[in-house]
């Protein structure tokens, strides 16, 4: 089922527990997004305006020349494309991908963009703001104060000062700092850069990019990685019914049981992370997949290292043949 929205009154008809697709589009008013749906996904798109979305409100899309004022709260976008513009990301709010010639004008507080790509553009990412990914031609025009850019590639174009810092700097068209930053350089890519004399800059010339070099040993030197007794731990976000199952998002009738090992055929493709096989990831990563789960669990997973397949896609998810599911993990450690 699908409903057309071009109001906020229209918004506002539309039931909780209403299960299809909204979408928001020429709209004749700004409208304000607050609200959370457990059965239906919101997308904005064409001419439409959004005042702000805020709260734990989710919307899947927004693309054509959709423009967003203001995310903010614990808001979550999935994908902005096209000509899209979003004016501000604050708070806690996220953004999964900004792609094509969308704009974020301004990403600030903790607000997090996971990946930018394409020709898209973000004009400023200030305070604790954290850039997860930038590639292909994307641009970023100024970094400053603590925020963090952790991987860039491409030709991006970027723009630091303040004390802002790039974890991991691969590729780039060109790298301009004016401030007390820090860049850490990996590989040996020619990168046009311009660095003021406070800049801590880092060349590790050792290849550490998955891309390149797929394989479970490049993984544990960049991500956060446990071992016990020859054993690789790793975590799966999953949901736990009333009654105390824990089953898989993608498929609700695999189930995992404490103390079990569960198998799977597992795909060998490296550039695909969402082939078929257990998919399981460092604890970071596992909460962000989940955080949107009313019904939540994390599992603690023992995985053999050589039962792993790492793509070159790999933002911190794998995927393995077979894991021993240990525990759940309790919210008091996380």
């Amino acid at each position: 089922m699908e409903k057309i929205i071009n109001t906020q009154k229209e918004f506002d008809k539309i039931k909780s527990d209403f299960s299809g697709r909204i979408v928001i589009k020429d709209t004749k008013e700004s409208i304000y997004v607050n609200r959370s749906f457990d059965n239906a996904y919101i997308s904005v798109s064409d001419n439409a305006t959004i005042e702000s979305v805020s709260d734990n409100a989710t919307i899947k899309s927004v693309y054509g020349n959709a423009t967003i004022i203001s995310v903010y709260g614990n808001a979550t976008i999935i994908s902005v494309s096209d000509n899209a513009t979003i004016i501000s990301v604050s708070d806690n709010a996220t953004i999964i991908s900004v792609s094509d010639n969308a704009t974020i004008e301004s990403v600030s507080d903790n607000a997090t963009i996971i990946s930018v790509s394409d020709n898209a553009t973000i004009i400023s990412v200030s305070d604790n703001a954290t850039i997860e990914s930038v590639s292909d031609n994307a641009t970023i025009e100024s970094v400053s104060d603590n925020a963090t850019i952790k991987s860039v590639y491409g030709n991006a174009t970027i723009l630091l000062f303040g004390m802002a810092c790039i974890c991991f700097l691969y590729n780039a068209k060109k790298v301009t700092s004016l401030g007390i930053n820090m860049i850490r350089q990996i590989g040996t890519s020619k990168i046009d850069m311009k660095l003021s004399k406070e800049t801590s800059f880092i060349q590790i010339k050792e290849e550490l990019s998955l891309n390149k070099n797929p394989k479970f040993e490049t993984y544990k030197k960049i991500y956060p990685t446990e071992e016990q007794n020859k054993k690789i731990i790793m975590y799966k976000a999953v949901h736990k019914s009333k009654d105390g199952e824990y089953y898989s998002n993608y498929n609700n009738s695999f189930k995992y049981i404490i103390g079990e090992t569960k198998e799977e055929v597992c795909s060998k493709n490296q550039d695909d992370s969402c082939s078929q096989g257990i998919h399981i990831s460092h604890k970071l990563w596992a909460l962000k997949f989940g955080r949107e789960f009313e019904n939540m669990a994390l599992l603690e997973c023992e995985v053999d290292e050589k039962d792993i397949v790492v793509s070159r896609d790999c933002d911190g998810k794998v995927r393995a043949s077979k894991i021993k599911v240990l525990r759940e993990v309790p919210k008091s450690e996380y």
